[in-house]
């Protein structure tokens, strides 16, 4: 279990396994045309985009990424000032994507359960470790940024 409560982007192929499984083995298709295919394309470029610029930005800082270490200082620019967890935001907009591009309408409760997943598991005790390390100035970030969007 500590494997999975580690690592969000186990949870992403997990989820997206799970939705993969429902479009095989379950009815419930949706007809949403061919132009889906470019939707979900969009929202997975989107997913990919934002989550590696998440990334990148923590790296120029020299910032740890696990998200179960002590983090060293705030990134608060940036895709930063728009999400406080773009890179989760990104496994989330890649994840519906997929869940848009197999067009399974079970599919469509997986990206809802994801979040509250994710909350439950690093959102909320990230946020607990970097208010405890960084105080005021972390609680300044939390007022003036959106957890997820």
């Amino acid at each position: 279990m500590k494997l999975l409560q580690s690592y969000p982007p186990i949870w992403f192929l997990l989820f997206a396994l799970v939705a993969l499984g429902l479009a095989r083995f379950t009815p419930g298709q949706l007809a949403l045309g061919p132009s889906i295919t470019y939707i979900a394309s969009i929202l997975a470029a989107l997913g990919g985009l934002l989550a590696l610029w998440a990334r990148l930005m923590f790296l120029r800082a020299r910032i740890n990424v696990h998200p179960h270490r002590e983090a060293s200082r705030l990134v608060t620019h940036g895709v930063y000032r728009i999400s406080r967890n773009p890179m989760y935001l990104g496994l989330l907009l890649t994840l519906c994507a997929w869940v848009i591009w197999l067009q399974n309408l079970l599919g469509l409760v997986l990206p809802p359960l994801f979040v509250l997943l994710i909350n439950y598991l690093h959102i909320e005790p990230e946020e607990r470790r970097l208010e405890s390390s960084f105080g005021t100035s972390y609680r300044n970030y939390l007022s003036q940024t959106r957890r997820w969007l």
